[in-house]
């Protein structure tokens, strides 16, 4: 699903059906998900929102478990804040794939 967004966020900022890579680049750095976007996709309640920045790749840190049984989906318990045992890499973030963030090398 976010790979389908992040392509319709792409296509929206070029203006164009057909995207080359780095244009996917764009739609997955400028991709924004909402309650109301994931619930309009029938993913209402599927995770928390974000908006994924340049400084920002990994969002909120939430986590949430969810099971499904064929005809519904059911948040087994609330999101909450994923503890990291060695902390966060900014550097590494900002890096994000292959060394580019926002079409910049660092």
């Amino acid at each position: 699903m976010l790979a389908a967004e992040a392509v319709k966020t792409a296509q929206e900022i070029h203006g164009v059906a057909d995207i080359n890579p780095a244009q996917m680049r764009d739609g997955m750095e400028a991709l924004e998900i909402t309650e109301e976007k994931m619930a309009g996709l029938g993913l209402p309640g599927f995770g928390p929102s974000f908006k994924v920045s340049c400084e920002n790749h990994g969002g909120p840190g939430l986590v949430g478990m969810t099971q499904w049984d064929a005809a519904r989906k059911e948040l087994v318990f609330g999101l909450r804040l994923l503890e990291l045992r060695h902390g966060r890499d900014p550097a590494a973030d900002r890096r994000g794939f292959h060394g580019l963030c926002c079409g910049k090398q660092d």
